[in-house]
């Protein structure tokens, strides 16, 4: 009993880090300030030389895409590092952050290349209009993987939990019922249920974060975003209270 619990125990361990979006809240602040800022850099000053001018807003704005691309890159590599990933969800994403030639990534590797070979200020802001103001990338794409690979790992977690609940069972029976430890699995037997609901209203929610919302309602959206994540985070705080808990009842370290 103890060695299948001690076995799932380090398993646990072994899949209990995880990586929280960082600056969530000012996601989209910075990319509409990046945006504000490539506006100006792109319309030439009366009084600076439009050779000059054409320079500075042509590297503006490959590297505006180049940061995307780098986005886009590191998604796709936590898409294929994710050990927890559900296939549905793996070809999900994979399909939304798209490939070096397909998808959000492919555009934007063709953009920059057209950028590249540009030479005249209206084609440069052609470009400009068409990938900079979409800001997808940072705040529909990067969320909906990063809530989505970590809302599968907190399943996978919770499955396991799950799965040795009845060798907890049997050892607080052991042990001879205690308070403590009835309580305390009484609450690990809660708490999955709840982690589990939660999840299913994420994973719900996932399908709503479109850029034609984004776009219709960009408060409202970056609110919801800001919502899933600390549902997410809260439910991640829940299971590591459950890992401890196990640990404690069975006295394994």
């Amino acid at each position: 009993m103890r060695p299948k619990i001690a076995i799932l125990l380090s398993t646990l361990a072994t899949t209990s880090t995880i990586m929280f979006m960082p600056g969530v809240a000012s996601a989209t602040s910075s990319s509409a300030g990046t945006t504000t800022s490539s506006s100006s850099a792109i319309n030439p000053s009366p009084t600076t030389n439009s050779a000059q001018n054409f320079t500075s807003a042509q590297s503006a704005l490959e590297t505006q895409i180049q940061d995307r691309i780098s986005k886009l890159e590191g998604l796709s590599s936590k898409i294929a590092s994710s050990t927890t990933l559900t296939p549905t969800d793996r070809t999900t994403l994979s399909a939304l952050v798209g490939s070096s030639s397909t998808g959000d990534l492919g555009t934007l590797n063709a953009t920059l290349t057209k950028v590249q070979s540009d030479t005249t200020m209206a084609e440069l802001k052609a470009d400009r209009t068409a990938v900079i103001p979409d800001l997808r990338v940072y705040v529909v794409v990067a969320p909906v993987v990063n809530i989505t690979v970590t809302a599968d790992k907190i399943t996978y977690i919770n499955s396991l939990i799950t799965s040795i609940e009845p060798n907890v069972s049997t050892v607080v029976t052991d042990n001879g019922n205690s308070a403590t430890d009835t309580t305390a699995y009484n609450q690990i037997q809660t708490n999955v249920t709840a982690i589990t609901s939660s999840i299913t209203n994420i994973d719900s929610e996932l399908g709503s974060l479109t850029p034609s919302a984004f776009n219709a309602n960009p408060t409202g959206i970056h609110s919801q975003v800001l919502s899933m994540w600390q549902s997410v985070k809260n439910d991640w705080a829940t299971l590591k209270q459950d890992h401890q808990d196990i640990k404690t009842i069975t006295g394994i370290a």
